[in-house]
C-alpha cells in the first residue's frame, strides 16, 4: 500500500484540481489589485477639489480657479463651473467626521478665495 502512494504520479485529476483553484486564485488576485487601483480618496487643498466617494464611482477633479459659485443645498454642497457644468459633493457618502472635514476645507477655501457660499433650502 505505501509503495503504491510513493510511486503516484500527477493524474488527471489533479490537473483539474489544480486548474480550477489557479483560475480562482488569479480571479482573486486581479480583484485585489483593481481594488488597490480604485480605491476612494478625498483631496481638498488651495489648488483644486477631487473626490472619489468609494470603488465604483468616477473620482472627480474640479479646479478652484475653474469654480464660478458653490451652493449648499441641505447637507450637499452644488459647485458650478465655469464652463456652466455643475458637481454635486454628497456628504452622506462619508462618515460624520469625513463630512465635517470636507464641509469645514471647503468653507474656508472658498473664503480664502472669495467664493461665496450660498444657502439654498432642500
Amino acid at each position: 500500500m505505501i509503495d503504491k502512494m510513493n510511486n503516484k504520479t500527477f493524474d488527471q485529476f489533479d490537473w483539474a484540481y489544480l486548474a480550477f483553484y489557479a483560475v480562482f486564485g488569479f480571479k482573486y488576485l486581479i480583484q485585489g489589485v483593481i481594488a488597490l487601483i480604485r480605491r476612494p480618496y478625498i483631496v481638498i487643498n488651495n489648488d483644486k477639489i477631487s473626490l472619489k466617494p468609494d470603488a465604483s464611482t468616477p473620482g472627480k477633479t474640479i479646479w478652484w480657479r475653474d469654480i464660478q459659485s458653490i451652493t449648499q443645498v441641505g447637507k450637499n454642497y452644488k459647485i458650478r463651473s465655469s464652463d456652466n457644468s455643475s458637481y454635486t459633493i454628497h456628504l452622506s457618502y462619508y462618515n460624520y467626521e469625513v463630512a465635517d472635514e470636507i464641509k469645514v476645507a471647503l468653507e474656508t477655501i472658498a473664503s480664502e478665495k472669495a467664493i461665496q457660499i450660498n444657502e439654498q433650502q432642500s
